[in-house]
């Protein structure tokens, strides 16, 4: 299905980035229909919830706590 949304940054500036390594945004896969996102290691959010950021729309996607550890190291 197709929903022709572009997917755009800004990403967050994390200044531990290059101490933790990790995945990028395009390596997880969108389900639109869902509203979830699935992580290399095959790990899926929970639907992700509308917010607002620096006054603008924005999705927010959490993995539980649980799979953190796990998503820092495929």
């Amino acid at each position: 299905m197709t929903w022709n949304i572009p997917v755009l940054g800004p990403v967050r500036d994390d200044p531990q980035a290059a101490q933790r390594p990790g995945f990028t945004r395009e390596d997880f896969d969108i389900d639109w229909e869902n509203r979830t996102l699935t992580c290399p290691n095959g790990i899926t959010s929970p639907p992700w919830k509308p917010t607002l950021g620096d006054g603008h729309p924005r999705l927010s996607v959490l993995f539980p706590a649980r799979h953190a550890g796990n998503a820092r190291t495929a």
